[in-house]
């Protein structure tokens, strides 16, 4: 078989695998899970899909009524911005990554008119389905492009298999690929690695310099940061004074060429600008209005490299090696080494520099995914020149690092990697973790980084001796006490033993006036133990005096939510 027939095949695979993943998180060919991959920033780089071509009569967003009432559930206009008077949107998001999205887009709808109109409303299944759809492609469209620019720097295959697998396995691209798909990152990552390929063969044919204008443009209004990556142009020649000829040629000899590359490039822009006014009134090029670069004094590069919250290296472990990589490049190929270098460490400031360096809720750092076919150049030449016992200790890196990054997101998913609430204690207490207890919305109900200095014991209560629980004794042990504002904590404390992974017994605290509950909250103590079938200490702190005095009764009632369940020399002590 052909060599391009065998990386064809790898890159299907990859994508086919993602495509699995969608549908079990989705449900786009399966009953639906009640996920979304249109949510959070994702709602408006999707929103002038429906705004342009399904409801062009509706300017303003007016259809977001009509959409709220038959997905109430859902909050598909989350991130619109919404104007003075409240009746109007204007969309502050970059129209890339719907030009992206459109043509599978457009074609569902035209498929939805035909079988299915009453559901041609821009929202149902159907259309999601279809960003999906556009998410793969851009995925495969981006390693393909990167297959055809390593072979163009004469890397060896086993070097770019095992690339191809760290970007694919190992970093967010996985889950902003499969999960995310609403988002620009895949969009950006599958148009940055074609403009490299493109750029490259320019460099060795001097064709193309059209398509790479418009790609440039492309990939601005994707994200305009990303316009940092045409510095790495002069990088992909032999060196300076080739690229300075080639430069030097297009003004003497080829201005024509030249002239349509810069026609090509101002496509996308006043496509964006045409959008921005009709949104806001305004031909600027800007729309972020009062976020931006607040940062660049003090950039957090540190924590978005670094930090146990989305770092960039803590979350794909397997692409450390683009470090030790990036000075093996320098020794072997200078120019190229120390151009990569440079624009990688100005791209990094720029993401640093964000008013927001966390960027939100998500899954690592993703603003890098885009940058992640720059830092493939380096890893991709350490992979191929190494000596053999260096490519076998790489190889073996790459597969832990794939591992640990495949772990992260069963986590993320099953809520035990929280979106965006992560310190130092979190991870590593939670570290490699699957169990359902585990969820971080059972441990942020638990205040356990809240407990406070030591005061005065004012009483205390035997809740339990022994006691346990299974599918014949499904006791709840309830304890009631007249509400006393001036207490300042309860702690509970005792011992535990759980059987089985989804066990995460909880204390109820209720507080109640005029026998009603006014009050409810749960603590849930499963998450703290590490081991099953062991019994294992566990405590609680609750601070019912930071809720309203006018309660005149409180419960703390224990729940078991999974059989069995043994709790031993349970105290709930009043400080």
């Amino acid at each position: 078989m052909k060599k391009k027939n065998w990386y064809f095949l790898l890159i299907l695979s990859i994508c086919l695998l993602f495509g699995y993943q969608t549908d079990r998180q989705m449900g786009f060919l399966s009953s639906d899970k009640g996920n979304d991959n249109v949510t959070a920033d994702g709602t408006g780089y999707y929103a002038y899909l429906p705004q342009y071509l399904i409801y062009p009569d509706q300017d303003q967003f007016e259809f977001e009524r009509q959409i709220h009432q038959k997905y109430p559930e859902k909050n598909y206009f989350l991130m619109l911005d919404r104007a003075p008077d409240g009746q109007k949107f204007r969309n502050k998001f970059y129209i890339g990554t719907a030009i992206c999205q459109f043509p599978f887009y457009a074609t569902t709808h035209f498929l939805m008119k035909v079988f299915n109109s009453a559901e041609a409303d821009g929202y149902s299944k159907p259309y999601r389905a279809s960003i999906a759809l556009s998410a793969l492609l851009f995925l495969f469209l981006g390693l393909w492009s990167l297959v055809q620019f390593l072979q163009l720097l004469k890397i060896n295959d086993f070097a770019i298999v095992l690339t191809l697998l760290i970007l694919a396995l190992g970093t967010n691209l996985n889950y902003y690929s499969a999960i995310l798909s609403s988002y620009s990152h895949v969009y950006s990552f599958g148009v940055v690695s074609l403009w490299l390929f493109l750029a490259k063969k320019w460099g060795l044919q001097n064709k193309g310099l059209t398509w790479l204008g418009f790609l440039l443009g492309m990939i601005f209004i994707l994200r305009p940061i990303n316009i940092v990556f045409v510095f790495i142009l002069p990088f992909l020649f032999e060196d300076f004074r080739a690229f300075r000829t080639r430069i030097l040629s297009l003004f003497q000899e080829k201005v024509q060429i030249l002239v349509r590359s810069f026609v090509a490039f101002g496509i996308p822009i006043v496509l964006q600008m045409l959008v921005t006014y009709h949104q806001t009134g305004s031909f600027s090029i800007y729309t972020y209005q009062k976020e931006g670069f607040s940062n660049w004094l003090h950039p957090e590069i540190f924590n978005v490299l670094f930090s146990y919250n989305k770092g960039f290296f803590i979350y794909a472990p397997a692409v450390l090696l683009v470090i030790p990589a990036s000075f093996y490049l320098i020794a072997k190929k200078r120019f190229l080494g120390v151009g990569l270098l440079t624009v990688s460490v100005l791209f990094v400031y720029l993401v640093s520099s964000w008013w927001c360096w966390d960027y939100g809720g998500g899954l690592g750092m993703r603003p890098l995914i885009e940058a992640l076919p720059l830092f493939t150049i380096p890893i991709a030449y350490l992979l191929s020149e190494s000596q053999r016992i260096f490519k076998w200790f790489f190889a073996l890196w790459a597969v832990g690092g794939i591992i640990i990054f495949q772990t992260y997101q069963l986590q993320y998913k099953r809520h035990i990697l929280h979106y965006e609430g992560v310190n130092k204690t979190l991870f590593w207490e939670y570290f490699m973790e699957l169990d359902d207890r585990f969820a971080w919305g059972m441990v942020l109900k638990d205040d356990r980084d809240n407990t406070p200095k030591r005061k005065q014991l004012r009483s205390s209560v035997e809740f339990v001796k022994r006691m346990e629980f299974n599918q014949e004794n499904q006791y709840e042990l309830t304890h009631y006490m007249p509400f006393d504002s001036t207490i300042t904590y309860y702690h509970l404390q005792g011992k535990v033993a759980i059987f089985a992974q989804n066990s995460n017994p909880r204390l109820v605290m209720r507080l109640y006036q005029n026998d009603s509950i006014r009050f409810e909250k749960e603590y849930y103590f499963g998450a703290k133990l590490k081991h099953l079938e062991k019994t294992l200490p566990f405590d609680l702190v609750i601070y019912p005096g930071l809720y309203q005095s006018s309660y005149d009764s409180i419960s703390m009632q224990i729940v078991p939510n999974a059989f069995p369940t043994r709790l031993t020399d349970v105290r709930l002590e009043l400080y």
